[in-house]
């Protein structure tokens, strides 16, 4: 239970939510503010050296979903993501990786898999270079 602060509901700043229906997770004592942490991935991606070949990957249309729009000045490729068992399968649904700095942007990652395998198709379709930028990180 969180207690009222003095001026009423204590305020909670959730960056990125990963899925819409956790904003009710708190009662009427919590006021949560949602933001994003895009604009801290933009201003970072100005600042690199090939800053002109950024292309950005999404690894499932969630995450497109989210973010796409914040990003739209840059190229995208969208995967598509398969899970069979514990195998995550991944391939691009659209987009060209080939000579790129690509960055692949999505909201929640628990082991790590889908970005390992997400970096494994893009490299294997001509990624100069794979980085990755998530906001909320969990670890089970």
């Amino acid at each position: 239970m969180i207690p009222k602060s003095r001026g009423g509901p204590t305020s909670v700043v959730i960056y990125d939510i990963h899925a819409l229906q956790e904003r009710f997770y708190f009662g009427d004592d919590v006021l949560p503010c949602f933001e994003t942490g895009i604009p801290l991935l933009l201003q970072r991606l100005r600042q690199l050296p090939d800053a002109e070949n950024i292309t950005i990957a999404f690894p499932d249309d969630g995450a497109w979903k989210r973010f796409h729009k914040l990003l739209q000045h840059f190229p995208m490729i969208v995967c598509n993501k398969v899970r069979e068992g514990d195998k995550r399968i991944v391939r691009i649904k659209e987009g060209n990786p080939e000579g790129r700095h690509v960055v692949i942007v999505d909201d929640l990652v628990q082991s790590g898999g889908t970005l390992r395998e997400c970096q494994k198709v893009l490299a294997s379709h001509g990624a100069s270079k794979v980085s990755a930028y998530v906001t909320p990180c969990c670890v089970p």
